[in-house]
């Protein structure tokens, strides 16, 4: 099933690791044992994956290739990493996706050095996977893959709305409390804030943008740690303060950062609005007539 739904997205594949961690625990005792239950369980992954891809590899694996450029080749978007690239527009692919000798994908050049990045995110996943935890009950294998997708979000080079459905169900399951309704209304909040409120209604407020991606961030990094809670309570007893205070300083601080950028929004939105306006030529040529004669009426015949 993980390999079926890795085929139809990419996202599916976050569950291996999860069910290797849980087949690691449940043969802790017998590491030789252990070893060939998760080779299998890779080879069984491996094997499904091979025969699912077999009539593309077969009839066209010119196109199988161009798709795997296509992804990996994309450049950031809608992420810190993407504002820190300068880049402030949405998910979006360069080239000719049908042109199987397209190489370029990126919509703009990358600077942030992603193997350093990468490598971090590698070592921090492989510090996590080898902690022990009672991975024998249901509540922390939900919490590890919630942790996992939470992860990948934090560090992956974009963004897109709709990427929030992967992360709320994780919340409704191990946080079916105030905070777990906190946690979702304010990631649903930042995705309205981000589409349509920016890349309709204000698309130049780019202080907006970086408002929600910074905060988005944060409250990624605050669920990071409520769910690594769920699966180590003991060993993070000494957070509980933080996880206690989280939302109200979290609503501070977004708060505050959402609304220094509200009077940049307010002249986007109204220079969008004088772009679009039928009348948008005669209202400049007015605004340059009244600003050459230096007076306060213009008398206009019919």
């Amino acid at each position: 099933s993980v390999a079926v739904g890795f085929m139809v997205k990419i996202i599916p594949l976050l569950l291996l690791p999860v069910a290797l961690r849980r087949l690691w625990h449940q043969y802790r005792d017998r590491p030789r044992e252990a070893a060939i239950e998760m080779g299998l369980y890779a080879v069984v992954f491996g094997l499904t994956v091979l025969v699912l891809l077999a009539p593309f590899l077969i009839g066209g694996p010119e196109w199988l290739l161009a798709s795997v450029r296509s992804m990996l080749g994309r450049s950031s978007w809608e992420t810190v990493w993407a504002v820190a690239e300068g880049y402030y527009g949405f998910g979006a692919v360069a080239g000719d996706r049908l042109n199987p000798a397209e190489t370029n994908f990126a919509v703009h050049a990358s600077v942030l050095p992603w193997w350093l990045i990468n490598l971090a995110f590698v070592g921090l996943y492989a510090f996590l996977f080898t902690r022990p935890a009672d991975y024998s009950r249901p509540r922390p294998v939900i919490a590890f893959s919630g942790l996992t997708v939470a992860l990948v979000m934090l560090f992956n080079k974009g963004y897109s709305p709709q990427f929030l459905v992967y992360l709320l169900p994780f919340i409704v399951l191990l946080l079916p409390d105030r905070r777990g309704v906190f946690y979702s209304l304010m990631l649903t909040a930042l995705n309205v804030l981000e589409q349509p409120v920016y890349f309709v209604l204000a698309p130049d407020a780019r202080a907006l943008l970086l408002a929600v991606v910074a905060a988005r961030w944060l409250v990624l990094g605050v669920l990071l740690l409520e769910f690594a809670s769920v699966i180590w309570n003991r060993a993070l007893q000494s957070l509980q303060g933080v996880r206690r205070y989280a939302p109200a300083v979290l609503t501070v601080v977004i708060g505050l950062g959402l609304l220094s950028a509200m009077p940049g929004v307010a002249r986007s939105y109204a220079t969008r609005l004088l772009r679009q306006d039928p009348a948008s030529s005669l209202i400049g040529y007015l605004g340059t007539e009244q600003a050459r004669a230096q007076a306060s009426l213009l008398v206009l015949n019919d």
